[in-house]
């Protein structure tokens, strides 16, 4: 009889202990990291989206800049695209937007869009270890043909309620020269008139 008590009050406390973890654990914001409060020193932190979806009618969400483009395979002929991570930095704070891409043959298409904040921002992709694999770059606005030659990236300045299309992250040979990396070029957006 004992030997039951003690069991059942052995279960009743694994229950709690699993309980007690999963609400600390929920209260957690995934994907984030906190920012430090004060004078502290702030270190870039990555805002992430675990999902996939890809909506050709969506628009931008009030105050922020809607991007879209298309996702490169660095062996065109094969059209095979892995699970990698979409990033938009955002320059000169380093803070990087992430999204990540399941692969072609899960999200059955090659296409992306992000929803940002208003700023100048950097885009590329990286395989689930971090590696930098595809940028936007003047490569591909130059068409990638055999006379474009210049791998810098381009900085893109998104403003609010923008849409910004043909953001393509195709330049899989970004890495391939060893001279030091110039500074990227800053793509401005003409100003609206107010009429």
């Amino acid at each position: 009889m004992s030997l039951r008590i003690a069991l059942i009050i052995a279960g009743v406390s694994f229950g709690l202990f699993l309980l007690v973890l999963l609400l600390s654990l929920s209260a957690r914001r995934p994907g984030t990291q906190t920012r430090p409060v004060g004078n502290q020193p702030t270190q870039p932190t990555a805002r992430v989206s675990l999902t996939y979806d890809y909506d050709p009618s969506v628009t931008p969400l009030p105050g922020m800049a809607l991007v879209s483009g298309k996702l490169c395979s660095s062996v065109p002929e094969y059209n095979f695209l892995p699970r990698l991570k979409i990033v938009a930095e955002q320059i000169p704070s380093r803070e990087k937007y992430v999204k990540f891409y399941p692969g072609l043959d899960v999200a059955g298409t090659d296409q992306y869009f992000l929803q940002l904040e208003p700023g100048v921002y950097e885009f590329y992709t990286e395989d689930y270890q971090g590696n930098k694999l595809a940028i936007y770059s003047r490569f591909v606005t130059c068409g990638m043909g055999e006379t474009c030659f210049d791998h810098r990236p381009i900085e893109v300045e998104l403003m609010a309620d923008e849409q910004v299309p043909n953001i393509d992250i195709c330049d899989y040979q970004w890495n391939l020269e060893k001279l030091p990396t110039p500074t990227p070029t800053r793509v401005l957006r003409p100003t609206r008139s107010l009429e």
